[in-house]
């Protein structure tokens, strides 16, 4: 931070200085880099332009402290238990959709009404059921290995 200030500081005095000639009729584009202003020219320059910045950098503070007390002012006009529309906030979550599907109480194998290993199951063992793939391996049943379901 301090690198910085240094920095924009010179470079602030180098464009006073620049001004300054230009001001005082002197031509700056034929400088060779000689000096051509006294030494207590420039010190008044880099102490204008030190001051300058240090103007500067104090407006610029107050007005961060200015921005941060209004949030902060804002931020404790909000009670950490107010909704914005005054209801609770429910979750809902997503259920996985339900399907059609052929048990088979025997083998403990659970099918697509289409898959061909239904046609093969007795009509003691067949039972359909409407549910969730994972309410079905809730109950005990693995996934056919012919349909996939």
């Amino acid at each position: 931070m301090k690198k910085t200030a240094f920095f924009i500081a010179l470079i602030l005095v180098l464009m006073f200085s620049v001004l300054a000639l230009s001001g005082c009729g002197v031509d700056t584009s034929q400088l060779t880099g000689s000096a051509s202003i006294t030494s207590e020219e420039a010190q008044n320059n880099t102490e204008e332009t030190a001051d300058y910045s240090e103007d500067l950098w104090e407006d610029e503070e107050d007005q961060y402290e200015e921005d941060y007390d209004e949030v902060e002012e804002d931020a404790s006009d909000i009670d950490e238990d107010d909704d914005f529309d005054g209801e609770e906030e429910t979750i809902v979550e997503e259920s996985e959709p339900t399907s059609t599907y052929v048990l088979n109480t025997n083998t403990k194998k659970f099918h697509y009404e289409y898959c061909r290993s239904v046609d093969q199951m007795k009509d003691k063992n067949k039972r359909i059921i409407e549910a969730t793939r994972d309410e079905i391996i809730e109950m005990g049943y693995d996934p056919c290995g012919n349909c996939n379901p």
